[in-house]
């Protein structure tokens, strides 16, 4: 399947601004779909001066749409399979507001595709292209938009870690088989695990909590903000506790350090999945925190199939999803 290119994103925005002058980006999804923009949405917050940015569940911006839609915003939608029915509608109400609509899917015959002004057609399955997954698209959508708009002045540096990703990505999954393998054994027993993260890496901590753990592994889970930690969830460590901890590599690193240091001495059970450890110095330090989530959530992957298992329960089991209505 040929999936879109950076190529092919690059043009897409130009197009986009030569009819329109934006105001107001949002991301529109569902579950892990709407998680895997989040990277895109930290960059958007952290580093946007021309453009405002709405982040929202499909199903709420179906029923509670924002006033800030016009024919002046450009709309992502996203759904794994393309066709989530909340998904749909919203990516309708979008088109019908007048604002342009990208969306965004790894199956070509997408319902999502009806509505959209432009597709994007995503890499996934058993050997992806890390670079053109949905989040890595996802961020170089919202990078050409900063740059084409808005002069962004890191663009250089990130276009040269993007040339570099697949390897990068490749290399940190490498690293960390052992490691992976570890966290399944401590954890193949476990009722519940708590995902810490901040930054950009926030977004990830919900995928594995809501999409892995909760969805998939059936595991009682939360996520956590490692800044939050410290006004009211560390009461519930101890040594029965299971903890999993995303150490970004940014500027709120420190509040993640600071949450792994009280788990040192008081949780006898934390799995730390450092940015740093992953990626070294490969990445632009200008740039480097955009990144490092996605690297984070590929190695993830490994990490959840090595407990899927050890515990025997395929991340394909389901007992509600898809078998009921809801």
């Amino acid at each position: 399947m040929q999936t879109t290119t950076h190529i092919n994103i690059k043009s897409m925005v130009t197009e986009i601004l030569k009819e329109k002058l934006v105001d107001k980006l949002f991301y529109v999804a569902c579950g892990g779909s709407i998680s895997a923009f989040h990277p895109s949405k930290y960059l958007m917050d952290t580093e946007a001066k021309k453009v405002d940015t709405g982040y929202y569940n499909a199903n709420e911006f179906v029923y509670s749409t924002p006033a800030s839609l016009t024919e002046n915003s450009i709309v992502i939608v996203c759904s794994h399979q393309g066709n989530t029915p909340e998904t749909v509608e919203a990516a309708k109400i979008a088109k019908n507001s007048g604002a342009t609509v990208v969306a965004f899917s790894y199956n070509a015959e997408a319902k999502l595709y009806n509505y959209a002004n432009y597709k994007v057609l995503y890499s996934w399955g058993k050997n992806p292209i890390y670079s053109q997954k949905k989040e890595s698209l996802g961020l170089l959508f919202t990078m050409e938009l900063l740059h084409q708009f808005e002069k962004w002045d890191k663009y250089n540096e990130a276009m040269k870690s993007f040339s570099i990703y697949d390897k990068v990505a490749q290399d940190a999954i490498t690293k960390s088989q052992d490691a992976a393998k570890k966290f399944a054994q401590d954890n193949k027993d476990s009722e519940g695990i708590y995902v810490l993260a901040s930054g950009s890496c926030w977004g990830i901590a919900y995928i594995e909590t809501h999409c892995i753990l909760m969805e998939m592994q059936w595991i009682h889970s939360n996520a956590i903000h490692s800044g939050e930690f410290f006004h009211g969830p560390l009461e519930i460590a101890d040594d029965n506790t299971n903890f999993l901890l995303l150490v970004n590599d940014g500027p709120t690193r420190p509040l993640d350090e600071r949450a792994a240091l009280f788990l040192s001495k008081y949780s006898k059970n934390t799995t730390i999945i450092d940015a740093r450890d992953l990626c070294g110095d490969m990445f632009d330090s200008s740039v480097l925190q955009f990144f490092t989530p996605l690297a984070i959530l590929h190695v993830l992957d490994h990490y959840n199939n090595a407990l899927a298992e050890i515990r025997n329960h395929p991340l394909s089991t389901r007992r509600y999803m898809w078998k009921v209505e809801y």
